[in-house]
């Protein structure tokens, strides 16, 4: 999704189920997110850029929650080649240990257990690495 403000073109990406996660501090704060977005919406997301988090999409009056910052071009990937890591890196860990912070309606089972099953279901995402911004 893109919206414009005056000359200058402003990405947002929306983060429903995990946003606390994006918010939190330290080594359980989420710092990736898989999207099952086009090639070519995919390809206008560049390393460096700043995005803004919303904790859900603007049309459901969702709110601007943070700014990212573009770690890398997003890249497509079999999700049976994620790392271990990422199971941190989506805010699952941080999910999982605070799970009175999850969404009723999250789709995710954010235990280890569940991570795994998702990276075995084999299905093919868009990565987007970034970090938060102060």
């Amino acid at each position: 999704m893109c919206s414009y403000t005056g000359y200058s073109k402003v990405r947002i990406i929306s983060f429903g189920w995990t946003w606390p996660a994006l918010l939190a501090e330290g080594a359980l704060q989420k710092t990736v997110t898989r999207r099952q977005w086009d090639a070519g919406y995919a390809m206008l997301f560049k390393v460096g850029e700043l995005i803004q988090a919303y904790d859900k999409s603007p049309r459901f009056k969702g709110k601007k929650i943070a700014t990212i910052k573009l770690l890398a071009a997003p890249y497509l990937e079999n999700i049976n080649k994620m790392p271990d890591s990422d199971y941190e890196g989506e805010g699952f860990a941080y999910l999982n240990a605070n799970r009175y912070l999850l969404p009723k309606t999250m789709p995710y089972d954010v235990s280890r257990a569940g991570f795994e099953a998702w990276r075995k279901s084999g299905e093919s995402f868009w990565v987007i690495r970034f970090e938060r911004v102060k």
